[in-house]
């Protein structure tokens, strides 16, 4: 491995580090900000104050802009996938290229050499965090639902339409966010963040 190739190594995994953490600091951040806002509605709930239009009203717009912020988050991760991906594949071509060439290395490579990955993958950890921040995001859109039609419906058909806000917008949210991953993942990296 001459000098270029191990100074490309060593920055691309330390580059793979930092995605990973970033990607697990931003499930955090995301995470701490959906935690917080029930436990506010519900105190405002218990204080009995009288349920009227002006507390669904303050439930609607906490809801939406919470639901709004944690898109924000939700976006970013969705980018940093992508970051992540393309260090991964430039230390799997090195990787490759040192296990094929004339003096490959006496040991068995444990390690991937696939150069062709796809940012989206099913049981990756970062695919199940962002289904997680996923279903968060829908949560409070159904929670927005809910809040917005408490007083034209029964409570069963209130409930009932939020839950499937809920279902509809986390497959919606989860699934176009995995096309654009397995479509952005099949360009090189200047291609794929500029068009």
């Amino acid at each position: 491995m001459d000098k270029f190739e191990e100074i490309e190594y060593k920055q691309c995994l330390a580059s793979l580090k930092y995605y990973d953490d970033r990607h697990l600091s931003l499930l955090k951040f995301a995470t701490g900000i959906s935690s917080a806002v029930p436990p506010v509605i519900f105190a405002l709930y218990n204080l009995d104050i009288e349920t009227d239009l002006d507390y669904w009203n303050f439930v609607t717009f906490l809801s939406l802009i919470t639901a709004i912020g944690l898109s924000a988050l939700f976006v970013a991760m969705i980018q940093n996938r992508l970051y992540f991906l393309y260090p991964a594949r430039q230390v799997n071509s090195i990787r490759k290229s040192q296990f094929s060439g004339k003096n490959p290395p006496l040991f068995q490579n444990q390690m991937y050499t696939d150069v062709d990955i796809n940012a989206f993958k099913w049981m990756s950890s970062q695919t199940l965090m962002n289904l997680f921040v996923s279903l968060q995001i829908s949560f409070f859109f159904g929670m927005a639902h809910f809040s917005m039609n408490v007083e034209e419906f029964t409570n069963y058909s209130s409930i009932y339409g939020s839950l499937s806000v809920v279902v509809i917008m986390t497959l919606a949210i989860f699934c176009f966010s995995s096309l654009y991953l397995s479509i952005k993942s099949k360009y090189r990296p200047g291609i794929s963040d500029h068009q």
